[in-house]
Order: C-alpha cells, then structure tokens, then sequence
C-alpha cells in the first residue's frame, strides 16, 4: 500500500505542471461557464466506504475547475460555493438566467461493487454534435491522467453516455454531467482524498472543455420553449373551459395562439391568437361548448426574435363538459423526456378519449398543480400519468406524496401508471419506501422487467386480457413489483414477474373505503387503443361505475355493487348554487337536509324512496320557505338507509 501511496504522488507531481503550462496556455475570455457541484447540504450524494462524501469532493473539484477558467480568463458562475441544499431546478435556472455558453456539471459515482470504477460523461443529447463533442474531449482527457478506463456507451463513443439527468436536460446551453471516478471503491476513495488528486480531475476537465471550445461545432439557433399548462376545467354552465398555463419565461414572446379540436386528431386554425393572449395572460375562458362533450387544447407561443417564430405545441390537455362536478381528474406528471422527445406530449388526451368513450366526466391538471390550484377533493377518481419519469424528475414528491395520502385516506380512488415509480421511491428516503408500500401497494423487485407483453391474472379485474405495450414510444425499463399491504398482483410480465397490482380496503389512518390500481409500466405506451378501452373500463369499473365492455374480452369478475358516498359539493364555496353528489348501493329512502352552523335545519331538499344509483341535488342558496339564507357555512347531510354522511359547504353571497 505504501508503494502504492508513493506511485500516485510521484504522479501527481509529474502531471501537474504539464497540465498546468497547458492551462495557461489558453485563452477563454470570450465565453463564460455554468460549474455545478453536485450535490450539497442534506444531500451528501454517494458515500464512500470510510465516510468521504461526494458533495465534499465535487465542491472540491469544482473550485479547482473554477480557477484554471478563470486564469484562462473565463467568466465563471457555481451553483453552490458553500456546503448549500440546492434543488436541480434552482441549479438549472442558474444556469439559464446567466445565458452560459456551456455548463458542465461534476459528480462522483458510487456502485454496489466495491471494484467498480472508470470515468464517465453524461449527456443528454438536445443538441448531438456539440454534446458528443464536448463530453468526449472531456472523458478523454479524464481517461488519460487517471488511468481508470472507461465503458462502452449508449452514444457509440466510449464512456460517454446518453442520459436523462436533469442537469444535462434542463439547461438550455449544451452541457454535460462528469462521473470522474467511483467514490465506492476504497483505493478510489483513498485517492480521492488527496487535494492535488482533485486538482488533476480538474485540470483534466479543464483541458478538454479548453479543447472542446477550439474545435467545438457552431450551436443550432436556440428554440422557443413552449408554454406550460396548467389546467383545463369547467364551470357549472357546462358551456364554458377555463384554460391556465404557467407565465412564459421568455421576456421577447409576443404572445400564444390555442388550438381547439373535438377529437384531438383535427385542429384546424388557432381559435385565439397573439392579439388576444398576451404574454401578461396567464388564463382564458371559452365559451359556447356542448355539454357532454369532450374538447381538447393546446398552445404555442410566438417571439419573432427566435429564427424559428414559433414554438413547438404544449401538452395537449381535455376536459368532458357537464353541469355537475367532474367524476375523474387527469393528473399530468410526466415531464420528463427521454424515451419521448418532444417537448408536449399528447397522453392526458388518451385517456380522456377512452373515458369518453364510457361516458365519464373528466378535467385535466398538471401534478404542479394539483392540490394547489386543484382539489383533488373535488373528483371521485385521480388518474395519474407518470411515464417513464424517475429520480431526476422524481414521480411523487413529498408535497404529492402527502396529497395523495390524504386523498386515499379520505375514500378517494387511484389509477396510477407508470415505468419507474418503485425505482424512484424505493431508492429514495424510508418516507418515499413508506409511500409506495402503504398507498401505492406494492413492493419494488427490480428496474427491467424485459418484457413486453402483459397478461390480467385470473380472478382479478384484469382476467381475460392480453397485450403488449411500449408502441407510442419505446419504454425499456418497466418495474416488476410484487403486491403489498393487502393488495392482489392482476398483471403479470411471465409468471416469474409481475406488472400490476390492485387494492380495495382503507389507507393509513383513514375510516373510508380507498381504491387503488398501480402499473408498472405506462399505460399510454399500449399502442391498441382498443386495449387501453378495455383496461380502462376494467379499471373503472372496479372504482364503482357501471360501464360497457366487449364480451370477447369480459371475462373479468363483474363489477362490484357501488359503496354509500357523499361527495364535495360543486362548486364550494359557492354563489348562488351548489350541486350535491352522492350514490347509494341499494334501494333505501334516502333524506337530503341543509344545517346551519347552530345545527338547526335550513332546507330539506328530499326525503323519498330510491333505489341504488348515483343522484345529484341541486341547492339554491335558500330555506324550506323559499328565503335566500345569508353567506356563511352550511352542512349537507345524508342519509340512506343505515348510511349517513355530512359534507361543509360555505355560501358566498
């Protein structure tokens, strides 16, 4: 070990100043860097075997990266240059705001193998010739001083590798992400505990970024982002849909133009353009719709200072137009782009088409806002779009995680899909561990089931089906799970592997009956629309609705009789009316009365025999004796046979 120790440092000794006359050599003046240590703070990233942290030894490298920039005449901008918790959007946005001209992000890896250990460089490929050039100078010069190899690649240039990580991603400059050495490894950590180790890496980084900058291929024009939306919902008129999109982040846009379409094929010309949707409007109303009827949307925006004027289309989102309270809200939470490319993506609106088609009520909201700008309250079913989203994008947050719980635990139903839900929570803290197994039911078993055919499990809602997935784009890390906390395993990969689980049964603390399915896959990926119809009448018939479904492929058990429920009223708070939901399992008398806060009875609005079925009252705001009440807080109550159930509204006059 001695004469190991005395190797490396003699090394050190003769590489330096080579490296060190090279670097100033170099003149950078005219470009400016984004450096990100990763890591920092609550995040200590990988661990090496006798405590060394990644977030010490990247702030490290970072600095010694910094000041050969600097002495080449660089400007340079760090995330971090303090032990600081730094979110990625926050290091992403850094970068953005200064207009960098690259941004190279630095990290150690860590493996299960204490042996592992090469260098790596991550892209992720937005704009292919300047990435491949940057990284591959960089990985070089890594690899030679080094001297601990490198692996093949998914790029066909050994050691650097495409990937999704937010930081190679959401920058809008070519950049690349640094794994220098294996943290993991105990001789790698031992190295890198030695300060002129770290400035060796930087030195290396330094020289091919230097390289890459001489030779680096010209930039393609920069692309206008496009805008972000929010939500779609309705209003009580079932005429109308509200439309909100996040404000544009690029100060020149001139404004957007929407699209409307009734089948989400054929669009036609923008209904709106940039006259009327300024860059200040953030919101729109449309009215004239037909009620019971589906609609889709989506926008772009427009900057004539961009070589391209407009930008590519938004997510397109939908909503099903009706005078009560939407039974199911879309929540939209795949951001990430990987397997798909695109900038929006057209998912929410496969599964409105197949809830259409079962005539199900339905709005549309990004995961951003959900629970914020939408209660999930307010619907009986969340259907909840991951994709193949994983731990750069994290599939639930702990804010999400939190909303969820609450959801489920209040008698809410969840259909959830997507490739890396068990791969991002299980990695995750013992709270996201806790979450997938006690309200996403299942446990995780591995990243790939290597299988792209799924068959439903006899005696579960899936029995009788077949199909495959990964067509509307390639999903090449599906999770294989296996059932937990009561749940039952209804898909299954081969018999070895399963797919999907279901549940029916309370949630954490709460009293009320919660429903759940959760695939490991995406279920938009299935390219039979004809297989995505049938699993999603499957899947809500399980949550309560009496649907259709083609007897070839009905071989399921049927559907189980429908819980006592009262929903939210909608809308609440309210002015001057508010529809009242609720369903009953079988025939009972059924009385509806409105309570004021003193618990006397305001209005009786029934109080008659019905048989089982799903019912909405309406109430307008006034007293058995026809006499508006005045604002303030009411209850609504009631009672079916044994059942009995009270919801708060509030009356804004």
């Amino acid at each position: 070990m001695r004469h190991q120790r005395i190797f490396v440092c003699l090394g050190l000794l003769l590489i330096l100043p080579v490296m060190g006359n090279f670097a100033r050599a170099q003149d950078l003046s005219e470009y400016s860097f984004c450096v990100d240590a990763g890591h920092g703070g609550t995040d200590a990233g990988a661990i090496g075997p006798t405590g060394l942290t990644e977030k010490e030894i990247n702030l490290t490298t970072s600095f010694y990266f910094r000041d050969s920039l600097e002495a080449a005449g660089a400007t340079v901008y760090m995330t971090r240059v303090t032990d600081a918790t730094l979110s990625l959007s926050a290091r992403s946005n850094l970068a953005n705001s200064m207009a960098v001209d690259r941004c190279i992000s630095v990290h150690h890896n860590a493996s299960t193998s204490q042996y592992a250990n090469y260098t790596g460089v991550h892209v992720y490929l937005d704009t292919p010739e300047i990435d491949l050039h940057l990284a591959s100078n960089i990985v070089t010069r890594l690899d030679s001083v080094l001297n601990i190899g490198v692996v093949s690649s998914n790029c066909a240039t050994w050691g650097v590798h495409k990937d999704n990580f937010h930081m190679v991603r959401e920058p809008n400059m070519p950049c690349c992400l640094t794994e220098n050495s294996f943290i993991s490894n105990p001789a790698e950590e031992t190295r890198l505990r030695n300060s002129s180790y770290l400035e060796i890496n930087a030195t290396a980084m330094f020289i091919g970024l230097a390289e890459h900058m001489e030779t680096s291929p010209e930039p393609p024009p920069p692309t206008l982002l496009v805008p972000d939306m929010i939500s779609v919902l309705g209003d009580s008129t079932g005429t109308r849909a509200i439309i909100h999109w996040w404000r544009h982040p690029v100060g020149t846009v001139l404004g957007f133009r929407l699209y409307k379409s009734t089948d989400g094929i054929n669009w036609g010309s923008p209904i709106l353009y940039e006259d009327s949707l300024t860059p200040d409007d953030t919101t729109v109303t449309i009215g004239d719709l037909q009620v019971e009827q589906i609609y889709y949307f989506k926008m772009i925006a427009i900057d004539t200072t961009y070589e391209a004027p407009e930008s590519d289309f938004s997510n397109t989102y939908c909503l099903r137009t009706t005078h009560t309270c939407p039974w199911v809200l879309i929540v939209d939470g795949f951001d990430r782009r990987s397997s798909w490319l695109s900038p929006g993506h057209p998912f929410a609106s496969y599964n409105a088409r197949s809830l259409d088609k079962l005539d199900i009520d339905f709005e549309t909201c990004s995961n951003e806002a959900a629970g914020n700008q939408v209660s999930l309250e307010d619907y009986d079913v969340l259907i909840w779009i991951l994709g193949d989203e994983g731990t750069s994008d994290q599939t639930f947050d702990l804010r999400e995680q939190g909303m969820v719980k609450s959801y489920l635990e209040g008698g809410g139903k969840l259909f959830v899909t997507g490739s890396e839900i068990g791969y991002d929570l299980w990695r995750g803290s013992s709270a996201d561990r806790s979450f997938y197994q006690n309200y996403l039911k299942a446990s995780y078993v591995g990243d790939d089931a290597n299988d792209y055919t799924v068959t439903g499990v006899n005696g579960t809602i899936f029995a009788g089906l077949s199909f495959s997935y990964g067509q509307t784009y390639e999903e090449d890390y599906p999770d294989y799970i296996n059932a937990y906390g009561g749940s039952t395993v209804n898909l299954q990969y081969s018999a070895s592997k399963n797919a999907g689980v279901q549940y029916q049964g309370t949630f954490g603390s709460g009293k009320l009956e919660g429903k759940l399915v959760h695939m490991g896959f995406p279920w938009e990926t299935i390219g039979s629309e004809g297989a995505r119809d049938q699993i999603m009448s499957r899947v809500m018939d399980f949550f309560g609705y009496q649907t259709d479904v083609d007897q070839e492929l009905a071989d399921g058990p049927a559907a189980p009789p429908g819980e006592f429920r009262l929903f939210h009223n909608y809308p609440n708070p309210f002015n001057p009316s508010t529809d009242i939901r609720y369903r009953i399992p079988s025939t009972a008398r059924v009385i509806v009365r409105i309570f004021n806060v003193r618990g006397q009875t305001v209005r009786t609005l029934l109080n008659e025999k019905q048989p089982a079925g799903w019912y909405t009252l309406r109430w307008d705001g006034r007293d058995d004796h026809g006499t508006s009440v005045a604002s303030g807080t009411y209850f609504c109550q009631v009672g079916a046979g044994p059942h009995l159930a009270t919801r708060k509204m509030v009356l804004i006059r």
